[in-house]
């Protein structure tokens, strides 16, 4: 029996022309960032839609059932992000977590699954069960632009130099990213809307506003040195370019309404004509 394969539903793995005997593949920290984003989309884009992400909790009730379930994973020679639907049996009290997967086709081969893994679940093996994660990922995915552009030298020097109004500048570059406070889990899923740069010897600062989803992160103005930027930052294409003081306010939205809610308006008013 071959060894079970999960299906792949978003991966940051880039596959190139095959050398010899071998196909190329390399990690895309675009795409990594896009996965991680659509990661934080699909619990958001679906609690926001009354339907709870799922929880370890609610498989645990499951013990020995048959599921699909949807997992966020960096298991691989990369690191590389990826979105994977697993079919197997729940097991709950393993040695080697409170709660697991048996891989179908296998007695002891498994997975172990947290809640900061576990993104979704469906009962059962068939295609149709991992046919509905597939959907449901595409629609968080289809919340973020078509095409995302690597972050390189030529993006940041395109930014404008400290010039002019604060408030009228215009935030025309915006990177997708993470960040993170000292001793917290990385948050996925961020927006950096930057509106000009002061040029350093050997590390620019770049400056403008941050928006954050529903996290320990608060949505706000401020600057961060470019070799801060994580590996994983991409550049999204937008629909408009919100001045600096448009996204101060965009800021304050989000901070004073419904976190969820008002973070995918924001993100679905910088990229509507995507």
């Amino acid at each position: 029996m071959p060894p079970y394969e999960p299906d792949v539903l978003l991966t940051s793995v880039e596959h190139g022309p095959p050398d010899g005997v071998f196909k190329r593949t390399s990690l895309s920290p675009a795409r990594a960032a896009l996965v991680g984003a659509v990661h934080t989309l699909y619990r958001l884009h679906y609690a926001s839609a009354e339907r709870p992400p799922a929880k370890t909790t609610d498989l645990a009730a499951m013990d020995g059932q048959k599921v699909t379930v949807l997992v966020h994973s960096t298991n691989d020679i990369f690191n590389a992000p990826k979105l994977l639907a697993f079919q197997g049996r729940v097991v709950t009290g393993s040695l080697a977590a409170p709660l697991g997967l048996i891989l179908k086709g296998h007695r002891t081969h498994g997975i172990a699954l947290t809640d900061a893994d576990l993104i979704d679940a469906v009962p059962g093996w068939t295609d149709t069960a991992t046919n509905q994660l597939r959907t449901r990922c595409a629609a968080a995915r289809a919340l973020l632009p078509d095409e995302v552009a690597p972050l390189t030298p030529d993006t940041i020097t395109a930014v404008p130099k400290h010039i002019g109004s604060p408030d009228s500048r215009p935030c025309a570059t915006v990177l997708l990213s993470s960040a993170q406070l000292p001793g917290q889990d990385r948050v996925h899923g961020c927006l950096w809307l930057i509106s000009h740069r002061n040029p350093s010897p050997g590390d620019d600062i770049l400056n403008g506003v941050l928006l954050t989803p529903p996290s320990q992160l608060t949505s706000d103005h401020g600057s961060i040195l470019v070799s801060q930027l994580p590996r994983y930052t991409a550049v999204l294409p937008t629909a408009a370019a919100l001045t600096y003081a448009a996204a101060n306010d965009l800021a304050d939205t989000i901070d004073d309404n419904d976190l969820g809610r008002s973070y995918l308006s924001a993100l679905a008013q910088l990229t509507r004509h995507h």
